[in-house]
């Protein structure tokens, strides 16, 4: 009975590891869909047929079902929510790929639009972070140490780093707001939507910093 219990244990910990290895394996593919494939896909005619509709979305697989990867992959359909209407002349959806290993996925979503009749057309940028063996999204404070008060130093290090290239609204110095980001190979980059913090002649914009200039302000168990 020793003999099997043991035999049993083992089994047990393979068993964990498989699925533990199994379940960080994934690959992300790309979706792409056009008016015609939109409205199709609806059941009923959402875009107008001159309306020129470009949507690449990514899409998170793996061989074990992850709640988190399901959950990312529903995002892109969030961003473009908005402006599904028939009223919309040009839609545009993009993404780049900023790291994608063992420990964190980054994606970044580019939205670009004009309705009809609009005076400007509209963009924007949306991170995707995922911590992959936490199962969870990565948020400001799980990247920085929030005992060494990291918000205000950040800010300063971004305000330096746009310069004079683009004006700042006082949105970024506000108290309650919290750049968003997204994770890359060898530092994070702090990404904005047209009008969140500048004009809109800025558009979407993003600021690279290297994680060599944000010592001190990590936290400690954060993975680079």
């Amino acid at each position: 009975m020793k003999i099997i219990r043991i035999a049993f244990a083992v089994f047990l910990v393979c068993l964990t590891a498989l699925l533990f290895y199994l379940g960080g394996r994934y690959r992300i593919t790309t979706v792409k869909y056009d008016a015609a494939e939109m409205n199709r896909r609806a059941g009923e005619k959402i875009f107008e047929d001159d309306a020129d509709i470009k949507i690449s979305a990514p899409v998170i697989k793996s061989l074990l079902h992850r709640k988190i990867f399901k959950e990312a992959n529903s995002i892109p359909k969030e961003v473009i929510k908005p402006f599904v209407s028939k009223d919309t002349v040009y839609l545009s959806l993009s993404y780049d790929v900023m790291r994608a290993d063992d420990r964190y996925v980054g994606i970044l979503l580019r939205r670009s639009s004009y309705f009809r009749r609009a005076a400007h057309g509209d963009s924007s940028v949306t991170p995707v972070n995922i911590d992959i063996r936490n199962n969870r999204f990565v948020e400001f404070y799980d990247v920085f140490d929030k005992t060494k008060d990291p918000l205000p130093s950040v800010k300063s290090i971004i305000k330096n780093k746009i310069g004079n290239d683009c004006p700042l609204f006082d949105t970024l110095d506000s108290e309650g707001f919290v750049p968003r980001f997204v994770l890359k190979e060898g530092g994070i980059d702090f990404v904005f939507s047209k009008y969140e913090i500048t004009p809109g002649y800025c558009d979407s914009f993003e600021v690279n910093i290297p994680y060599a200039s944000l010592n001190g302000l990590l936290r400690a168990g954060f993975n680079l």
